[in-house]
């Protein structure tokens, strides 16, 4: 099931374009989405599932997690939140420091973040997530990164399986894996944030032209 939610999203500030690059400006621009339940989907799917009858649900380490993204950033030092979802438990953030930054995806009760990797002037490309022959099959079916060019699919396929977490930077194409836990997702309706965390007062600073955070989950 897919639902296009953008005609009840909020351009908060003045959101600039650099070609097809949405501008972030650092300070005030964001755009704000209301989410609605996945429950009472899940319920009119499958009402048995344990996703369509809680507020919460546990997903097991080894869960499809993903973030992605698309960017061009700048120099400096910052948060950077890129989506925060985490009302529903999940966020994507790129924190940057003198001249890199990292893949940070977070999620309630910890988190995982990329080694370092240098910010080049023509843009990063980036995945990181768990599950990766589920990654790759969404991928081939919703074309959701036509952007990345290594050869990633074959090493999310073979490497990221079991409770690990793998990342992939671009240009360079160097891939990275780690342990990864079990987290927990609300099912609620609740509100996305793009280019803003509410909580923490930070915005996203830099040119975004592709964004994706994909919160699945397996329970047992």
């Amino acid at each position: 099931m897919e639902e296009d939610i953008t005609a009840s999203c909020t351009v908060h500030g003045t959101l600039n374009y650099d070609g097809d690059y949405a501008v972030f400006d650092g300070t005030s621009t964001y755009i704000e989405c209301p989410l609605p339940s996945w429950r009472d989907h899940l319920f009119t799917l499958a009402p048995g599932l344990p996703g369509a009858n809680n507020d919460t649900i546990v997903c097991r380490a080894g869960s499809l997690m993903s973030g992605a993204f698309n960017a061009k950033l700048p120099g400096g030092r910052r948060a950077n939140p890129l989506i925060d979802a985490s009302a529903l438990g999940v966020s994507l953030s790129l924190p940057l420091a003198n001249g890199v930054a990292r893949t940070q995806l977070s999620f309630t009760g910890g988190g995982y973040s990329s080694p370092n990797w240098k910010i080049n002037p023509v843009g990063n490309r980036a995945l990181l997530g768990t599950n990766g022959p589920a990654i790759v099959a969404a991928d081939n079916y919703f074309d959701w990164m036509p952007y990345l060019t290594s050869n990633w699919q074959p090493w999310f396929n073979n490497n990221v399986n079991g409770p690990v977490v793998g990342h992939l930077i671009e240009p360079e194409g160097i891939f990275w894996l780690n342990a990864v836990g079990g987290y927990t997702l609300a099912t609620t309706a609740e509100m996305i944030y793009i280019g803003h965390s509410p909580d923490a007062n930070t915005y996203f600073k830099g040119k975004l032209l592709n964004g994706k955070i994909d919160p699945g989950c397996r329970v047992g």
